[in-house]
């Protein structure tokens, strides 16, 4: 009888099951209480000493490191403030109105290159270097220009999902805001809000994998805090600013110069057999490295003085973000209850189920459905593992993503300005009709799972 071929082993990732395995097994003991520690994990899991994950930072010229920068400096300072005031609405500020003039530069300086280069190119006597340089500034406008973004194809039918565009047009309702225009499901564990196309339509995507393990009353926690984002004036989501750095941005990775001095054509082994013509190549390509040291060093200056500019325009909106995303928290947690607002938050800490039960299906269980197994670790889960994530999301700059506020601060100030009764409440009956609409995309969504663990394991084998 022939031998039978395991496919997972077959695509190279029964290496990957083997090594899930050897992190469950026992490397050491706690220096604080003598129980045993885990590889997949150096935290102790009785007394949960040395939560803290490893973490190296790297500083780069992003949007998010920028942002992660000034949560590190600001943070704090601004937690306390609105625990003080214990108001987080939106308000008026210098920094803002500031912020909103250098925006308005920014798009006139844009403009201007518009004008100059149609100038350059229409407006005089033919001339090849003036059409050259109307052409590059052309070109230069065209990378940094603003992305309005394109309308998804999978995005849900009204007729197809009533109970669902129900629940979110209900929501948007009772937050004062528009209209949700689509709801896309996608595969990632997350959910975010966007204004998509030059109309700036309401789009909600929706993760089904976060999605399809909530209750009733935290699909209302989620959806309400998703668009509450919409109408907290967050300057970051106001398209003149945000466009405004986006441009900034890049600009200044375009003018950057990848090396000052490239000294990749010295550095080679000479090849004996044209020993002296590598000579001369070297030699050719050191001279050539000393003549653009000039330009690259003058490209360098103007893009690090582009890229603070940047830095200044998010440094002063930094506060109103923040304190947006403290208000929508609160808009969120009026209309689902204090409860199902925090109950979602820490449901966003398990994102590793995903992982493990795609590995799972991938190697065993291919019939079996991936969130039904999501749902099952999530009930399986030893309390002692649901508490050391819980710990480790309360650490000082434990954080969703670079534009959020720590995590710790945001659930302190729900509980501060806490609502138990919901505005918006979800019967069992319609989050069975939701669950059972959803049910069809489940497959599809499946698939996407498995297709991208698989293409970005091999990846990362290569």
């Amino acid at each position: 009888m022939p031998e039978e071929i395991d496919p997972l082993k077959a695509l190279g990732l029964g290496k990957e099951i083997d090594r899930n395995l050897k992190q469950y097994s026992p490397i050491g003991l706690c220096p604080e209480c003598g129980a045993a520690l885990l590889a997949v994990n150096t935290s102790c899991q009785n007394c949960h000493s040395n939560q803290h994950p490893t973490k190296t930072k790297k500083r780069s010229m992003t949007l998010e490191s920028v942002q992660l920068q000034l949560g590190e400096r600001f943070s704090a300072r601004i937690f306390q403030s609105l625990v003080q005031k214990q108001n987080v609405a939106s308000e008026i500020t210098i920094s803002k109105i500031f912020a909103f003039f250098l925006a308005t530069l920014v798009h006139l300086v844009t403009l201007s290159w518009v004008g100059i280069a149609g100038f350059l190119i229409f407006g005089i006597d033919f001339n090849f270097f003036a059409l050259v340089l109307g052409i590059l500034l052309l070109a230069i406008v065209w990378e940094i220009r603003p992305r309005f973004g394109k309308m998804p194809e999978n995005r849900l039918e009204r007729d197809n999902f009533p109970t669902l565009y129900k629940l979110v047009d209900e929501i948007s309702e009772d937050l004062g805001a528009k209209k949700v225009h689509s709801i896309v499901i996608e595969h990632g564990y997350k959910a975010f809000f966007g204004q998509i196309t030059i109309l700036r339509k309401n789009v909600l995507f929706l993760g089904l994998p976060l999605f399809a393990i909530l209750n009733g009353q935290e699909r209302v926690a989620l959806i309400a805090h998703e668009i509450a984002y919409g109408v907290s004036n967050d300057p970051m989501r106001s398209f003149f600013v945000r466009t405004a750095v986006d441009t900034l941005f890049r600009l200044s990775k375009l003018v950057r110069p990848a090396r000052i001095f490239n000294t990749e054509t010295v550095s080679g082994p000479i090849n004996n057999r044209h020993a002296s013509h590598s000579t001369t190549n070297d030699v050719f390509g050191f001279l050539t490295a000393i003549g653009f040291l000039p330009i690259n060093l003058f490209l360098l200056l103007v893009a690090n003085i582009i890229f603070y500019c940047a830095y200044a325009l998010l440094a002063l909106i930094f506060r109103d973000s923040q304190r947006a995303k403290y208000l929508a928290d609160q808009m969120a947690s009026r209309v689902s209850g204090t409860e199902a607002q925090l109950s979602v938050l820490e449901k966003t800490y398990h994102s590793g189920l995903v992982r493990a039960a795609i590995q799972n299906i991938s190697r065993a269980d291919h019939d079996k459905n991936v969130f039904d197994t999501i749902r099952e670790q999530m009930t399986a889960m030893p309390e002692n593992e649901a508490e050391r994530l819980r710990r480790i999301n309360l650490l000082e700059d434990a954080r969703v993503d670079p534009a959020h506020p720590p995590t710790a601060n945001r659930i302190e100030l729900i509980k501060i300005n806490a609502n138990p009764i919901p505005k918006v409440t979800l019967s069992v009956e319609e989050n069975q009709k939701i669950s059972a609409e959803l049910n069809t995309l489940e497959g599809k969504i499946q698939k996407q799972l498995i297709d991208e663990y698989r293409a970005s394991f091999l990846s990362s084998m290569k």
